[in-house]
């Protein structure tokens, strides 16, 4: 998609700096690594009282991110090595789970709030998947958090589409409320693609690193296939991020606190 710099877009050289008053701020970024570059650096300026809560939405080059438990396996560096030659750079975030796929055809988010006391697990996951929820929605695609086993990243809180997993979400706090820390968490959507390809890469990845886990296609679903397939792929971005953003606003029209049916109450760090 290209910048618009009226709804708070840059190029793909520079992120937009946190706490420009965007509701979400949008980048093109060169690549996974930098998009995760540009999450710590607005997570570590919320951490330090540098600006209030804020949401970031980043679209990269395909790669698949992996935890640092995962890199600390023995077979990471070979993995990598060959994942880099397919096409498929590897890079490590700071929050849970387990490797997952991004490109093109999906949007990252990361929602950094100020560690305060009395913020619990629970209230974080509802920071994002609330107003995911009501942005897939709009968009014509009924949708609940929920398990769907056999997908890559399974958690007790992907986002689902008639049983098959169409985002992943995550999270991570650092620092403390006392000494000053943020808390973040964070999502994947998957837009458009193929899941068997998303599939394939992420156990190539396994298998390197010695993992048992394995995905299967048919357990991941995007949002085009639920919604109108032959919509190009900037159409559909710009389009969910109106919606996420709208539904971000702080007095949303029309809001309505998802049936505790569609808000997992398991939901616990990954």
């Amino acid at each position: 998609m290209l910048p618009d710099p009226g709804r708070g877009d840059t190029g793909t050289s520079a992120p937009p700096r946190p706490f420009s008053g965007a509701p979400l701020l949008r980048w093109q970024a060169l690549s996974a690594e930098a998009g995760l570059g540009w999450q710590r650096e607005a997570a570590r300026a919320v951490g330090a009282g540098q600006g209030p809560k804020t949401t970031l939405c980043w679209r990269s080059p395909r790669a698949v991110v992996a935890t640092r438990a995962e890199s600390r396996l023995p077979g990471f560096a070979r993995a990598r090595s060959q994942l880099a030659r397919e096409g498929w750079p590897v890079c490590v975030r700071d929050c849970g789970g387990t490797a997952f796929p991004v490109g093109p055809d999906t949007l990252q988010i990361a929602r950094v709030l100020p560690w305060r006391a009395g913020l619990c697990v629970r209230d974080l996951y509802g920071e994002l998947t609330e107003p995911l929820l009501r942005a897939l929605r709009r968009l014509g695609v009924p949708s609940l958090v929920a398990v769907v086993a056999g997908a890559f990243c399974a958690g007790r809180c992907d986002l689902a589409a008639g049983g098959r997993k169409l985002g992943g979400v995550a999270q991570a706090w650092r620092g403390s409320p006392a000494a000053g820390g943020y808390a973040m968490i964070t999502a994947s959507v998957l837009l458009a693609g193929d899941p068997a390809d998303f599939c394939r890469a992420v156990n190539r990845f396994h298998r390197g690193v010695g993992s048992p886990r394995r995905c299967r296609a048919e357990t991941i679903t995007t949002v085009a296939r639920e919604t109108a397939p032959d919509l190009r792929i900037r159409d559909l971005t710009s389009a969910f991020e109106a919606a996420l953003a709208d539904a971000l606003a702080p007095r949303h029209p029309g809001f309505a606190r998802p049936e505790p049916s569609a808000i997992a109450r398991p939901c616990q760090p990954t």
